[in-house]
């Protein structure tokens, strides 16, 4: 510890060591002036006599002091070591706080590293399930792509076919009948006709003169287009409104409302 303002304290050891001069002092042999006047030695002046008394005195003053001085000395180096204690005991308190602290850290960075590691875990198993899917969508893919390229090539040869077979084949002319039956373009013209305001026993008529004007026969035997009666183009009506009823039950069942009708 270091020293207070004020007179030095004195430890055990220099309180002994004192006491132990000071008795070793107190034996020697006294010498006073009236006994060196009253027994002088013989054959000895007095100057001789008074230096000889007051030597052994002088040489214990003279240790008094180098042990006192040696005591100071080594008060300076207990002094220095107990400063040197303390400093070192703040140091050592010092140094256990670090310590305490980089513990805490160390433990915070294991706790986080572990985080880490987990998360790096879970991302590698994601990102190989990702990879498995899409190895399997590129699979698919391709398999789909294979599909459509041989789909393309026939829908080429397909292509290629019909331009050729319409480049080598003449187109046929306009006919009424196929296989002795009315084909759809004749039965159309005769419910046009009749929206259009004409008699259902004149479109036979009708026809007839447009079959003239425009030289349409018969594909099987090249006569010309027999008249049609009036039963035919009732019957051609007939079809063509269940057709129409057909269509549009089946553009109402396609649309998302729903409908209230009668029949």
């Amino acid at each position: 510890m270091p020293c207070t303002a004020g007179r030095k304290r004195r430890s055990a050891d220099q309180k002994t060591r004192i006491a132990s001069a000071r008795e070793y002092i107190g034996r020697a042999p006294t010498i006073s002036r009236n006994a060196n006047k009253e027994n002088p030695p013989k054959g000895a002046p007095k100057a001789q006599v008074a230096i000889a008394a007051s030597q052994p005195l002088q040489d214990l003053k003279q240790k008094l002091e180098n042990t006192q001085r040696k005591v100071r000395h080594l008060d300076k180096k207990i002094g220095a070591l107990k400063r040197g204690k303390a400093e070192a005991i703040v140091q050592e308190k010092i140094m256990k706080t670090r310590l305490a602290l980089m513990e805490r850290d160390r433990n915070a960075l294991a706790q986080r590293n572990l985080g880490i590691q987990e998360a790096l875990k879970q991302s590698e198993k994601l990102c190989s399930d990702l990879e498995r899917q899409l190895s399997d969508e590129l699979k698919r893919h391709r398999s789909e792509l294979e599909k459509y390229k041989k789909r393309l090539k026939r829908a080429q040869k397909v292509r290629d076919h019909l331009a050729q077979a319409k480049v080598t084949t003449r187109t046929p002319g306009l006919s009424l009948i196929h296989k002795r039956t009315y084909t759809e373009t004749a039965r159309k013209m005769m419910r046009m006709l009749v929206q259009s305001g004409c008699a259902r026993s004149k479109v036979g008529k009708v026809l007839d003169g447009l079959a003239k004007e425009m030289g349409v026969k018969d594909q099987k035997d090249g006569k010309k287009v027999r008249v049609v009666s009036r039963r035919t183009v009732s019957r051609a009506v007939l079809e063509g409104y269940i057709a129409a009823k057909q269509q549009l039950g089946y553009e109402m069942k396609q649309t998302s409302g729903t409908f209230k009708f009668s029949i």
